[in-house]
């Protein structure tokens, strides 16, 4: 089954740069270089990533939520470069562009991580687990549902998913802190879905008024219509 959805996953990638990129859009260089680049390095070298990961001096909450915040600061450079391509003029365009995309993203983000540190204290969740769930919440923060286009919705799906799972994949590798209580499935995946959304929601407050009030600082294409 693992094989079948990394091979899924990577023709679903092929698929969508194949579509979109003879028509301008960068958006889906950015899921070959995350997603096929960053994601398959962490696949192939789990073990020793993990074990570099536990070595750190920081521990703890601060040891998740850093490895979590590092990977949204890779992951929206590399954002901000592939959207930026088609229209960029210079360096600073490329800067100008990270720049918003990693402001934005530091202001949602931070409740993903968060909220599954506090579930990994709480209940006992696989890694497999938490990296489905985190990346079921990528779906809805994504809006991939609304994008119109049945094909385009169904081949986001394991791109968009495996995207949010290499995010939280260091910080959950390091996780070394209390073992949770056991729970049953349909208990525990309700939460796993449901608690990284109520944590991110005063980041969302905050974020929707910096952007209503200082919109230069954000992607003008996420700005609020």
């Amino acid at each position: 089954m693992k094989k079948i959805l990394i091979y899924l996953l990577v023709i679903s990638t092929i698929v969508i740069n194949a579509l979109l990129l003879p028509n301008g859009v960068t958006m889906p260089l950015y899921y070959i270089v995350w997603v096929l680049g960053v994601g398959w390095y962490l696949y192939k070298n789990y073990a020793r990533v993990e074990a570099l990961l536990r070595r750190l001096p920081i521990n703890g909450f601060f040891r998740f939520l850093i490895l979590g915040l590092t990977m949204v600061l890779f992951e929206e450079m590399i954002a901000g470069i592939v959207m930026k391509l088609p229209t960029a003029t210079s360096v600073a365009d490329i800067i100008l562009s990270m720049q918003r995309y990693i402001t934005m993203n530091f202001l949602i983000l931070p409740g993903l991580v968060i909220g599954w540190y506090i579930l990994l204290r709480l209940y006992q969740y696989s890694r497999v687990e938490v990296l489905v769930l985190s990346g079921l919440f990528g779906l809805f923060a994504e809006k991939v549902y609304s994008f119109g286009n049945p094909l385009l919705i169904g081949l986001l799906i394991l791109p968009t998913m495996a995207t949010y799972a290499v995010i939280m994949t260091p910080a959950l590798i390091s996780y070394n802190g209390k073992e949770g209580a056991p729970k049953n499935r349909v208990f525990r995946y309700v939460l796993g879905f449901v608690v990284p959304f109520i944590v991110t929601m005063p980041f969302i407050g905050i974020l929707t008024y910096l952007m209503t009030t200082y919109p230069m600082f954000f992607p003008p294409e996420h700005l609020p219509k």
